[in-house]
């Protein structure tokens, strides 16, 4: 085998290595986003029992709401451990609409808005959603960035030997209307 053959095999496992080394590092960007958002999500979900309570007890007409509230805050438990990035967005969505819903009862009564004991939780929940929304928004920028660097040439192949796959987006997105 030649010199130059040498350094073509040389230089060819060189840019292999730093493609792998950049996937690698899009893929670690990701799964530090999405700790980030997992965190907060365990936070949200550890408040929503307490503001569940509190309007049960004010607002006994918002019973069923606050049943399903409930259960989708077990199923976002569920599909945390489980992975299931796909449900879960779907489940976020019902708990952010749910949230906007019971945040406008609160502040279309007087009382309610005035309780001293249902004040500091629904402010500690307007904080965990926002918290949540930045880091949502975070973790779909590094997918975007992570599947945007797997679909260009010629990663794909560097790629497909890292069996490295596109990730989903986490959407939590309220429905237009």
């Amino acid at each position: 085998m030649g010199i130059a053959a040498i350094s073509g095999v040389a230089l060819t496992a060189a840019w292999i290595r730093r493609r792998a080394q950049r996937l690698l590092g899009e893929k670690e960007s990701l799964i530090s986003s999405w700790r980030f958002v997992e965190s907060v999500i365990v936070k949200r979900n550890a408040i929503l029992p307490d503001l569940i309570q509190a309007i049960e007890e004010k607002l006994p007409a918002e019973r069923e709401r606050l049943s399903e509230l409930s259960t989708w805050r077990d199923d976002s438990e569920r599909q945390l451990l489980e992975g299931d990035i796909k449900r879960l967005s779907d489940t976020e969505k019902a708990i952010l609409e749910n949230v906007r819903e019971i945040k406008r009862l609160i502040e279309s009564s007087k009382e309610l808005s005035a309780d001293p004991e249902l004040s500091p939780i629904a402010n500690q929940m307007a904080e965990m959603e926002e918290r949540l929304r930045a880091q949502r928004e975070q973790y779909n920028i590094a997918v975007n960035r992570f599947n945007q660097t797997l679909r260009r040439f010629p990663n794909g192949a560097v790629a497909s030997f890292l069996r490295l796959k596109e990730r989903e987006y986490l959407e939590a997105r309220r429905y237009s209307r």
